[in-house]
């Protein structure tokens, strides 16, 4: 009964563990997104006018 609650317990420390690395990773990819400036699209022309 002892090794199945320390089993459980060290599961649940590293769900903790795993929660707080995915929230930190989503955390890390938005600010790195909004931090720095996309590129500005290019104009949108038809293909037609390109080639003309």
């Amino acid at each position: 009964m002892k090794k199945l609650n320390s089993s459980l317990s060290s599961l649940f420390i590293f769900n903790k563990v795993a929660t707080l690395l995915v929230i930190a990773f989503i955390v890390i990819t938005s600010c790195s997104k909004t931090g720095e400036a996309p590129p500005p699209p290019p104009p949108q022309k038809p293909i037609i006018d390109s080639v003309v």
